[in-house]
Parts: structure tokens; sequence; C-alpha cells
């Protein structure tokens, strides 16, 4: 036994524990993965939200056009409003186990990255 293979002990030891702690936080930031995507998501639709409105107002409320143009103007938007919600209700995905959230992130990422070439 050596001062030289305490020194090897010891960044063995190092190596492992930098290890350790590297995988504990990556479990965490997976467990953590559903409430990531849960606030994304929800500042998300609240900017399309607050967008919407805007540009709803503006639309409807245009008085430079006669009220026949913001008549059909509407009745566009409550037919595209209703394609939005019936997409939106084919696919509900439960995100609240890790495991589920990191799957849908996973399929997101590669189908954004095969969009692109």
């Amino acid at each position: 036994h050596t001062v030289g293979d305490d020194a090897e002990d010891g960044g063995t030891q190092d190596q492992e524990k930098k290890e350790r702690v590297a995988r504990e936080a990556m479990a965490s930031l997976e467990d953590s993965l559903p409430i990531f995507l849960q606030t994304i998501w929800d500042v998300s639709a609240m900017d399309i939200e607050t967008t919407l409105r805007s540009v709803t107002d503006k639309v409807l409320k245009d008085i430079s056009v006669p009220w026949q143009i913001r008549h059909r103007r509407a009745r566009a938007m409550l037919r595209l409003a209703r394609i939005f919600r019936d997409v939106g209700q084919v696919e509900h995905t439960d995100l609240s186990q890790a495991s589920a959230a990191k799957q849908h992130l996973e399929e997101a990422l590669y189908g954004a990255i095969k969009e692109r070439g």
C-alpha cells in the first residue's frame, strides 16, 4: 500500500461520486419534466389567448369595412375555432408521469428535427 495507491483510490471515488451526482441530477430533472412541460404549456396558452383576443378585437371591430364584412369575419373565425376545438379533442396525453412526458417531448423534438430536413 503506497501513497500513489491512495491517490488512485481517491480519484476513483471522486469519479464515482461525480457520476452518482450526475445520475441523481438527471433523475431529478426527469421527475420535474411534467411540471416544466405544464408550465411551458400554461405560459404559451396564455400568450396565445392574449394575442388572439387582441387580433379578434381588431378584426371584428374594424370600422373601416362594412358590418357585412365584419359579420363574415366573425362567422369564419367561429368556424376556425370549431376546427381547432375538434383537433384539440382528438389526442389528449396524460403528461403527469415523468416517463410519458419524456416520451412526448422526445417525439416532439424528433418531429421538429425531421421537418427541418
